[in-house]
């Protein structure tokens, strides 16, 4: 794996790359707090492409946004669109698991002309909201967000690398190697003096506080709809059997919306492409040489 960077407006996105320069390029666009080496147990089965695996903002080794922004989910398809036009990329291939793969639906439907074909890991386009609960959701957007400003700002807690890992495996059915995987990409050592992190290695989280803010308004259901009966380029969805889209239980009805997008289950968690990247990497590649 080799580090990227790309200068965009307001901050530098990071990412990993397996250089394979003369292959299709697929991007990989991981999930909410996670970060690139969420694909890197798939991308050494990937070596007939270049795989690009990006750190969204705020995660991983990518900037923060600027004082005063926050992390809105069209700004991040902004930031995915001026990465590409930076590139001039025509034809990319969009792999992209949980929120990544939401922002890859929405980006195929508007900029249908950069991308060749998409593949979904337990995301079935936008989240949505009733359009009953837009003011409830904004009252606790804005709430949440005035708490933070009249909260005085601390330093991240210091922690070691080991008791990470420990607290996230209660709430994660990864094993211990992929869990430490995804968290030596979002952490630094307390110490200037470190620079090899270790298991007792006193570490800081780097990612930024800010994402953890709730949203102040969702895309509506027919918006969701709207976006999804506009995907027109091929698709595959990859459904965790127990993962998200199984328990938000709108398998069925997305699938009416635009029949055309393929869609198959298989057994595991969220995380299904970390659990299974050899299995995962095949239908990906079944689907993508059809």
């Amino acid at each position: 794996m080799h580090e990227v960077t790309y200068q965009i407006d307001h901050l530098t996105m990071a990412g990993i790359s397996n250089q394979q320069n003369d292959k299709p390029i697929v991007l990989a666009l991981h999930g909410w707090l996670d970060n690139a080496h969420s694909f890197k147990p798939l991308i050494p089965f990937m070596q007939d492409y270049h795989v690009i695996a990006l750190d969204w903002a705020g995660h991983g080794h990518s900037g923060h946004r600027p004082d005063g922004m926050e992390y809105l989910q069209m700004d991040y398809v902004d930031d995915l669109n001026q990465v590409i036009e930076l590139n001039d990329w025509q034809s990319v291939i969009l792999l992209g698991h949980s929120m990544g793969g939401i922002l890859a639906s929405i980006y195929a439907a508007v900029f249908p002309e950069r991308v060749s074909k998409v593949v979904s890991i337990d995301s079935y386009g936008p989240l949505s909201e009733d359009e009953d609960n837009t003011v409830e959701c904004i009252h606790k957007g804005i709430t949440n967000r005035q708490q933070a400003r009249n909260k005085v700002p601390r330093p991240a807690p210091e922690m070691s690398l080991q008791s990470l890992i420990e607290k996230r495996s209660v709430h994660t059915e990864l094993s211990e190697e992929n869990i430490s995987l995804l968290i030596t990409r979002s952490v630094k050592p307390s110490s200037e003096f470190e620079t090899v992190i270790g298991a007792q290695t006193q570490v800081q989280w780097t990612t930024d506080r800010r994402l953890r803010k709730p949203s102040l308004v969702r895309l509506t259901e027919g918006q969701a709809r709207n976006i999804i009966c506009q995907i027109k380029i091929d698709m595959l969805v990859i459904v965790a059997e127990d993962g998200f889209i199984t328990k938000r239980k709108y398998l069925g009805k997305r699938r009416d919306w635009n029949s055309s997008i393929k869609s198959v289950s298989i057994a595991g968690g969220h995380h299904v492409h970390m659990e299974k990247p050899e299995q995962i990497s095949k239908l990906i590649c079944q689907f993508l040489q059809s």
